[in-house]
């Protein structure tokens, strides 16, 4: 997982709910589900603590505006 996050394709990933036994949502960066499941495949937690119960496209329409850095002097 944090190989696939560190190339973008995990964009965002975590629990929902019960942090010890609850689900997690990820969302990832690919052109379709064919290129997901394959890329996700590829991970050793696939199959066994990654199992996958559905899989969504999704549309994002909204979105923060880009935040520049600043730099603290000091």
């Amino acid at each position: 997982m944090d190989r696939l996050a560190a190339h973008g394709v995990v964009v965002l990933g975590g629990p929902v709910g019960d942090c010890d036994t609850g689900d997690a949502v990820l969302v990832v960066n690919a052109f379709d589900r064919a290129a997901a499941l394959a890329m996700l495949s590829a991970d050793p937690w696939f199959g066994s603590v990654l199992t996958l119960q559905k899989m969504e496209p999704w549309t994002i329409s909204l979105r923060a505006p880009a935040t520049e850095e600043i730099e603290l002097a000091g």
